[in-house]
């Protein structure tokens, strides 16, 4: 279902992304679990080492400003992690505008760092995003 409103999103903003199918993402997702996170049946964003978390209610609008170059979006839908490649964060940002709300995680090609907003509506922060998130404060 989320792959569905994504996808739809992407066709509205007009956007050029670069699909993520399965076993990239579970690469993707894997490196930033064992960059950043504990082992554990926990979702992710649960087991994050050394994060920051801030409770916004605007998280999706943030990513653009938090994750401006070459954003990797990556989300789990029905039990199998997809994602899509952007050139930009304002990119990023349309399609989450256009898009109901669901919990995702972003990051580089690198993995220097890992943006997640989870559906508690808090942005959570590790590697190279920890200091711009720790500059954000709450506003729920």
């Amino acid at each position: 279902m989320i792959l569905k409103w994504v996808q739809a999103a992407i066709e509205t903003c007009g956007v050029e992304t670069q699909e993520v199918f399965t076993t990239e993402a579970n690469m993707l997702i894997e490196g930033v679990s064992n960059l950043y996170a504990t082992p554990g049946a926990s979702p992710l964003w649960d087991r994050f080492e050394n994060d920051i978390s801030r409770r916004r209610s605007d998280g999706e609008q943030l990513v653009e400003h938090l994750c401006p170059n070459s954003p990797i979006l990556l989300f789990n839908d029905e039990g199998v992690w997809k994602g899509f490649k952007f050139a930009s964060g304002a990119d990023l940002c349309c399609v989450l505008h256009e898009s109901p709300g669901f919990e995702f995680y972003v990051t580089d090609g690198d993995l220097s760092y890992v943006v997640c907003y989870n559906h508690h509506e808090y942005i959570i922060g590790v590697g190279d995003a920890y200091d711009l998130v720790l500059k954000l404060t709450d506003n729920w």
